[in-house]
């Protein structure tokens, strides 16, 4: 004895179409941020004088791949966010003239880490550092300047 299976397509349709409308509007979302997040950067870039510490912890976090701006303030280790917060740690202390204890604890970070970052970005090298790494921070200095 078969079971019969009742098929209902209005009801499949409407499931499908609900799915692909949760994946667009997602999709949506995340293309409306990156563009509202360049359009903030390429005003940052253009303004006379210096950058807050939020426009700067910005401003690296779209130099380094678009790491999220949040992680730089928590034990995050990934390469773009630990090279996004030494950008902002080195523009702390050089342009608005800041200690080091003072750029670490920001992020929770004390002056030798500081110090290691500064190193990095003011004597790295694409060999020393890598191709990646060394872009990020040229672009974080010419937007800057």
């Amino acid at each position: 004895m078969e079971k019969e299976i009742n098929i209902n397509p209005d009801r499949i349709y409407m499931i499908a179409a609900k799915k692909i409308l949760q994946i667009i509007d997602k999709e949506f979302k995340e293309e409306i941020t990156k563009v509202a997040l360049k359009s903030f950067t390429d005003k940052l870039t253009k303004k006379t004088g210096l950058l807050t510490i939020e426009e700067a912890v910005l401003l690296a976090s779209h130099c380094c791949e678009d790491v999220n701006p949040k992680s730089l303030y928590v034990d995050d280790r990934h390469k773009q966010t630990v090279v996004a917060r030494w950008l902002v740690m080195w523009y702390i202390n050089k342009h608005l003239e800041k200690s080091l204890t003072f750029a670490g604890s920001i992020f929770g970070k004390d002056h030798a880490t500081v110090i290691h970052g500064m190193k990095k970005v003011n004597f790295g090298t694409k060999q020393t550092l890598g191709a990646d790494i060394f872009e990020w921070i040229s672009k974080f200095k010419n937007a800057i300047n």
